[in-house]
């Protein structure tokens, strides 16, 4: 699914968040496996491309099924993944809902991450504390 009436492919001056892709693969093992990265997150690592794979069609159904968004990041000048955005868990009066985000090491540092970017379109107030 790449519908851009079901989900919305954004651009910064740098990046492009888009939906993530099967090729995508390698780089979301790495991501949901390292160390660094995974330290203030809760889940289970992921050993195995199968696992990365499965990861990317739950993603991409949850997607289809309007439960979730979940960008995948990449600069502008490739389609290099360097890390994703997701949005989930809305409230039912969809005024509020969770964010997640991971960044590959080697671009940690490199300047603001296109959160308030993600919620274009939401119709979520990125302000709103919980």
């Amino acid at each position: 699914m790449n519908d851009p009436a079901l989900f919305p492919t954004l651009k910064t001056e740098r990046l492009l968040l888009r939906q993530l892709l099967i090729e995508d693969d390698k780089t979301i093992l790495f991501l949901r496996s390292n160390d660094a990265v995974n330290q203030y997150l809760d889940r289970p690592k992921t050993t195995t491309i199968n696992e990365a794979r499965e990861f990317i069609n739950k993603i991409n159904l949850g997607i289809q099924k309007g439960q979730s968004f979940y960008w995948a990041v990449s600069p502008l000048s490739n389609n290099e993944l360097i890390g994703t955005i997701c949005l989930w868990n809305r409230s039912e009066d969809k005024l509020s809902i969770e964010i997640g985000f991971e960044l590959h090491p080697d671009f940690q540092g490199k300047g603001r991450y296109p959160l308030p970017s993600a919620f274009d379109g939401t119709g979520v107030n990125p302000n709103t504390p919980f």
